[in-house]
């Protein structure tokens, strides 16, 4: 029979280093564009505009992600008060604890389904983002055309980030519920709950590695569409704080 130490070994558990890693995911900002004025000596005419229609629209696709993301971070603070409550319970309150438990790994699946939703979303937009490839290539400016292909570049390292990212999170997801139905059984032993939360740590630490880089290509690359936006000679108007 497990014995109260054993759960309250859980509390080592970095839970509250998921909360932090859904805030600091990154979307790609949607930029409000008023094209006032387009050079057509870089591009064929009317290539310029599709250009931009092309990156806006995918930049557009990814609100959806944006919604996705508040409603995961929602399910990750549910989650988090009943992990706080669980760990705090002595067998004395065991059926709580299985209670709890169940609903917490309830709170999982749905996290799975939601990080399933936002790499769906990533995908699309990505697949948007790269009918553009064949427009830089033709383009007519080398100085444009290298700085088409360093967007694609880094929006190609960003999409291989989330991937990743996606990759691990869910396999994280897949350790939590485990740990969850550990903390259902009266059987399970302090050893068996150690390697778990020991596996559970480390998937986070990768995990906030891929999303370090995540943002940081994120950003890279929003300077990028500015500064390929400048040089194509498009005249536009971003949305404040852009």
């Amino acid at each position: 029979m497990i014995e109260s130490s054993s759960v309250e070994i859980v509390s080592s558990f970095i839970w509250g280093e998921m909360i932090l890693l859904r805030a600091m995911l990154q979307s790609i900002s949607v930029i409000a564009v008023i094209m006032t004025a387009l050079s057509g000596c870089m591009f064929g005419p009317g290539t310029g505009e599709k250009v931009y229609e092309l990156l806006e629209k995918s930049a557009k696709t990814e609100q959806t992600f944006v919604k996705l993301q508040q409603q995961l971070t929602d399910k990750e603070t549910k989650e988090e008060q009943l992990y706080e409550k669980i760990i705090n319970l002595d067998m004395n309150h065991f059926e709580q604890m299985v209670s709890m438990s169940k609903e917490a790994k309830q709170l999982a699946a749905d996290r799975e389904n939601l990080i399933k939703q936002e790499r769906d979303v990533i995908d699309k937009a990505y697949e948007q983002f790269r009918e553009i490839v064949p427009l830089v290539k033709n383009a007519k400016d080398e100085q444009l055309k290298a700085k088409g292909e360093a967007m694609i570049e880094t929006m190609q390292h960003r999409h291989d980030a989330f991937s990743d990212l996606t990759e691990i999170y869910l396999r994280s997801v897949k350790l939590d519920r485990e740990l969850y139905d550990m903390l259902q059984k009266k059987e399970t032993e302090q050893s068996a709950l150690k390697k778990q939360v020991a596996e559970i740590n480390e998937a986070y630490k990768q995990i906030l590695s891929k999303n370090k880089d995540f943002n940081a290509y994120t950003k890279k690359y929003n300077k990028l569409k500015k500064a390929f936006y400048e040089q194509a000679g498009l005249d536009v108007k971003y949305e404040q704080g852009e």
